[in-house]
């Protein structure tokens, strides 16, 4: 597949023509419908805008696509071929996409730089994927226009170019009416291009400042951020306020003229008797216009356009001055760089197949050699060794695999197309592989196809696809967007729980009483539909107050802080205390690098117990999973609460499982735990890094950046969105990191005490624990710890708690990818439930064995592999990353770094 582009824009045709194919609501929604309806076509969207109309399609062949689209645009404007073929563009491929990035960007414009053609992209983008109009391929090419024109707008002074033809209008004004200082200005319209003018008109000091438009309320809103005045415009309003104005800018958008030769006329009405009218300068900044050009019928009216306004901008000396040449080609350079990292990365997705193919190939013949080993050897090897060897020879497959697939894909990326690596591969192999779709070779233009598919579809567009394809494709049915949540996303529908048998269960959490203790008091169950607590939530106060205030401290993401109001709603109902929520910024909510190039751990930790132990919180709520596992001098772990479900889930594009997504999807993720075990389950993927919230996270898969992201259940549950989910990665497909799911309260220890109650404090807190959770996490902890893990090493770990036998899986990546998974278990002394009611002392017993099963699965696990994971590389972190947007800002949420 690759985009087309079919356009009409105020660079290509007069407002005439602009006029006769303006479409709006149903007609927008009828041409989508007539592309996605033609042969070659299997996915569009439509941009239309008051000074461009632009079909962008996904299309099988140039020229087919390009019949399909030409004949879908001639049927719904009604306008003969004839007519619109000397003003129509096509852009393709390559070419297409730089189109795009110029679009969005604002060089396009007609007033360069401006932003308001990003909104509207991005609507005309959410419209179509919202109704299921894209593919994959579109959907990431349109999401990296937007992310491409928002970069250039963030990264240069691009903004300051509309400003500067805004700039130019005032100057060329001030020689008509005089110095702006003592004029009256009057701004008809209330959207972008009219902020910007009256930001610019305060910025440079006038008389005074009057707002028209249509709707009261927005005209207000905009006079009052610069203390100006505003009416409803309607015609008497407007020749009033004309009449005392020196200066008019006008850009409403409106199709027919706003301001016309009557409109002065009736101005006149309004001056006072006798008085004569004053020079008035219009400026028309709208396209179509606003203003009719017979207002300078009327003497004292003098007007200039953007057409004017841009011919005097080119010439001037003020051009060169303000530095918007190189403004521009700061811009043209960041598209020109985008563009090559988007080429490279599309031509090393066409690789994934046949990489895979390889890939199935070696461990078909691993499986095959050990079929005839194990058959050989009969019963004189045990069932442990001839799965070590199995392993062993999957390793040396992976490994030998391991160069030559990173370095094709290296290639592939590289600016050289004149090699097909992937007929290479699997020509030198004998791969059988299923090809990815995409343009007929035969089919597609050459360098010069843009300019010469213009010229020759020009002539007959039809005919010339007709005789090109001969109509040999077949069609496709437009691109559908299920919502449907697949039946194992319903298993984590009930309240804490853990969906399947294979990933255990964790400890219920119910208001029956079964929580040790009181923890099971006031608890708030994580439903899934609707999220645990408000997190705008900043004081909580109790029903019975004691008089006494303890500070909560949280990070302040959306997750960290309903989780952490649950916690001070239960806290406060127990004890009768009243809790202040603190937010604490730390290094992982503001640096926004992939959490594995940090090292180390506690990246999300160290500014909340900083903040501990100098007594500007009292108490703080943690993930516990983000917890580091040696202890920090000073703190105190008081609590576990009770564990929510710990499984990871996926939440992908058409309500796909992991099963079902194509070869060659992308999932984010920034846990190397995950892309190790997503390249197990599913080596034909694309793992990329993605760091953000839970909310920016799922929006990378709904705006089209990602086919899939994988998050904690836990999360995803605490803030309600369980019903997004399209599956769960349970115990066999991928295991959960250490803690998952629980949530640790930590305060300070004895040795630091800085108040008189923290003795209190530290009692109070004993009613949030749950014992049988503490019991499986520190089980789960002691893996990691052992291992002297940091963010860089992928380990997972489950324990699971049934009577007195506590069972545990582990699993551990080396550098290379390989995969060990290790289950073991014992009996505790005491049954689970007496711990739940045991003394302190019975409880560490417990503990200790806990952790020595642990320690024990990690031992097996090093061993098996035969590594050090302090010395690991990070091989296993995702090794592309999703640009970070400004929506980032807030840190990880439902997602580990390991």
């Amino acid at each position: 597949m690759t985009t087309l582009v079919l356009g009409v824009s105020h660079r290509s045709a007069p407002m005439s023509v602009l006029d006769a194919v303006a479409l709006s609501g149903r007609s927008v929604d009828l041409l989508t419908e007539r592309v996605l309806g033609g042969e070659y076509v299997d996915g569009a969207l439509v941009l239309t805008t008051c000074n461009r109309l632009e079909i962008v399609a996904d299309v099988r062949a140039f020229h087919g696509g390009l019949a399909d689209v030409g004949a879908a645009l001639v049927s719904v404007t009604g306008i003969d071929w004839a007519d619109l073929a000397h003003h129509v563009y096509v852009r393709f491929d390559d070419k297409a996409v730089e189109h795009l990035l110029t679009v969005a960007s604002g060089l396009d414009s007609m007033a360069v730089g401006e932003s308001q053609i990003l909104g509207q992209l991005r609507q005309s983008y959410s419209a179509a994927q919202e109704d299921g109009r894209l593919t994959g391929e579109l959907s990431r090419t349109v999401q990296e226009s937007l992310r491409v024109g928002k970069r250039a707008h963030a990264e240069t002074e691009l903004d300051s170019v509309a400003r500067s033809l805004l700039d130019t209008a005032l100057t060329e004004a001030v020689t008509h009416i005089g110095p702006l200082a003592a004029a009256d200005v009057l701004v008809v319209g209330a959207g972008a291009m009219s902020g910007l003018s009256v930001a610019s008109l305060a910025r440079q000091g006038v008389a005074s400042l009057t707002v028209l438009n249509r709707t009261l309320d927005k005209a207000q809103r905009l006079a009052d951020s610069v203390a100006g005045r505003a009416r409803e415009l309607t015609p008497d309003v407007l020749a009033e306020e004309f009449a005392r104005a020196d200066l008019v800018i006008s850009v409403t958008g409106a199709r027919g003229t706003v301001i016309d030769a009557g409109t002065v006329t009736a101005s006149l009405d309004h001056l006072a008797p006798g008085a004569e009218p004053t020079s008035t300068f219009v400026v028309d900044l709208a396209l179509p216009f606003d203003v009719d050009p017979d207002v300078e019928t009327h003497e004292h009216v003098r007007t200039i356009g953007l057409e004017g306004l841009s011919s005097l901008f080119a010439d001037s000396a003020y051009t060169e001055a303000s530095g918007v040449v190189e403004i521009v080609a700061q811009v043209r350079s960041i598209i020109h760089e985008e563009l090559a990292s988007l080429s490279a990365s599309r031509r090393a997705r066409q690789i994934a197949p046949t990489v895979t193919a390889l890939r199935r190939q070696a461990r078909d013949t691993v499986d095959r050699e050990f079929e005839r080993l194990s058959r050989r050897l009969g019963g004189r090897v045990s069932d442990k060794d001839l799965e070590e060897i199995r392993n062993s020879l999957r390793r040396v497959a992976t490994s030998l695999l391991h160069t030559p697939t990173v370095r094709v894909k290296e290639l592939m990326g590289a600016d050289d197309e004149s090699v097909d690596y992937a007929a290479a591969l699997s020509m030198l192999f004998d791969l059988q592989r299923t090809p990815p779709a995409s343009v007929d070779a035969s089919s597609v233009p050459g360098p010069d196809a843009t300019a010469t598919a213009a010229e020759a579809m020009a002539a007959n567009p039809f005919a010339l696809a007709s005789a090109s394809l001969g109509g040999s494709a077949s069609a496709a049915s437009p691109a559908s967007a299920p919502t449907a949540v697949l039946d194992a996303a319903a298993a984590v529908s009930t309240p804490d729980s853990v969906p399947g048998s294979g990933s255990g269960s964790a400890p219920s959490t119910d208001s029956s009483g079964s929580g040790s203790g009181s923890s099971a008091d006031h608890y708030v169950a994580a439903d899934g539909q609707s999220p645990v607590a408000d997190h705008t939530m900043d004081v909580i106060e109790p029903d019975e107050p004691t008089g006494r205030t303890v500070r909560l401290g949280t990070r302040r993401s959306r997750l960290a802080r309903s989780q952490s109001t649950a916690v001070a709603q239960q806290l406060a109902a127990q004890t009768g205390w009243r809790v202040e929520i603190v937010e604490v910024v730390t290094e992982g909510d503001v640096n926004m690098r992939p959490l594995a190039s940090f090292g180390g751990t506690g990246v999300f930790v160290s500014a909340v117990r900083s903040a501990l132990l100098s007594g500007t919180i009292d108490i703080a709520v943690h993930s516990l999973k983000d917890l580091p596992t040696t202890p920090a001098p000073g703190i105190h772990l008081a609590a576990v609460t009770p564990r929510v479900d710990p499984s990871d889930v996926l939440i992908a594009r058409d309500g796909m499982s992991l099963a079902d997504l194509p070869a060659g999807s992308v999932i984010g993720t920034g846990s190397p735990r995950r892309a190790a075990q997503l390249r197990d389950a599913r080596p034909d993927i694309e793992v990329t890094g993605v760091r953000g919230n839970v909310e920016t996270r799922i929006r990378h898969v709904t705006e089209g950046r990602l086919d899939g992201v994988v998050l904690a259940a836990a999360g995803v549950r605490r803030l309600g969105r369980i019903d997004e989910v399209t599956d769960v990665l349970a115990g066999p497909v991928m295991l959960p990191a250490p803690g998952q799911g629980a949530l640790g309260i930590e305060c300070r220890d004895a040795s630091a005490d800085l108040n008189a109650d923290d003795g209190s404090l530290r009692e109070g807190l004993r009613g949030l624990h749950d014992c049988a959770t503490a019991l499986t996490v520190d089980c789960e902890r002691a893996i990691l710890s052992r291992a002297e893990a940091g963010c860089s090493a992928p380990i997972g770990a489950l324990a699971t708690l049934d009577g007195r036998t506590l069972e545990v899986s582990g699993v551990l990546a080396d550098d290379e990818g390989t995969l060990l998974r290790v289950t073991q278990s014992t009996k505790l002394p005491r049954a689970a439930d007496a711990a739940r009611t045991s003394t302190d002392g019975d409880h560490s017993l417990l503990l200790a064995v806990a952790k020595d099963l642990g320690a024990q699965v990690a031992e097996e696990l090093l061993d098996g592999l035969g590594i050090d994971p302090r010395k690991s590389v990070g091989a296993n972190a995702p090794q592309t990353h999703l640009p970070t947007t400004d929506h980032a800002a807030g840190g990880d949420e439902g997602v580990d770094s390991r």
